[in-house]
């Protein structure tokens, strides 16, 4: 969800990102719902979305590829012209095999990304340029979140069954806080903001 939450981005095994302005009242959401915008770049399945404020999100692809987008430019939705290759601002291989995940911090300064590859890296959320690669994991990265409170704070999961704690304002060899070993193939990883 956008941060006004107006907006909601997905990602489709068709390689499209599509952009959904909710409308929901008291009866609930409405029928029939299109999206209002759809974003065109990734030629592979979209396996990853998240957004940065109101009009910016990210998303990664088996294509190997993390893409920025700009959700207001240059669109109009009277028009009907809701098909875009031109809301991209940005677009990086970034893998050497399918990416898997991706998550912003709270601040939106970095976005990190999980692959097959069992990295994770880290890039600059607003050039897209590389900041760091954290290798731990023995399987796939499946999920990687950063803590809402912390954007130093990165926690990722493999399907090796652990989950890696990452202190990102250490230096590489000491980001690695902690790792967790369950015993259990994991998929993806989140953070609760208040008790439950």
């Amino acid at each position: 969800l956008t941060c006004d939450g107006a907006r909601a981005v997905t990602g489709a095994v068709d390689g499209l990102v599509r952009v959904w302005h909710l409308k929901v009242g008291l009866g609930g959401a409405q029928e029939g719902h299109k999206p209002s915008l759809i974003c065109k770049g990734h030629f592979n399945v979209v396996s990853g979305v998240a957004v940065m404020g109101s009009n910016q999100a990210f998303s990664v692809s088996w294509d190997r590829s993390i893409r920025k987008w700009l959700l207001n430019e240059g669109f109009n939705e009277e028009a009907g012209n809701n098909v875009s290759e031109k809301m991209m601002a940005m677009r990086r291989d970034a893998h050497d095999l399918e990416i898997t995940c991706i998550s912003v911090d709270a601040k939106g300064t970095t976005v990190a990304t999980g692959s097959y590859d069992c990295s994770v890296r880290v890039w600059s959320a607003n050039s897209l340029e590389p900041i760091r690669t954290l290798e731990q994991h023995g399987n796939w990265t499946t999920g990687v979140a950063y803590h809402p409170l912390d954007p130093a704070l990165l926690v990722t999961v493999s399907l090796d069954g652990t989950m890696g704690i990452w202190d990102l304002a250490k230096k590489s060899r000491e980001a690695l806080v902690e790792v967790c070993s369950v015993g259990r193939k994991l998929r993806c990883v989140g953070f609760a903001t208040e008790d439950v």
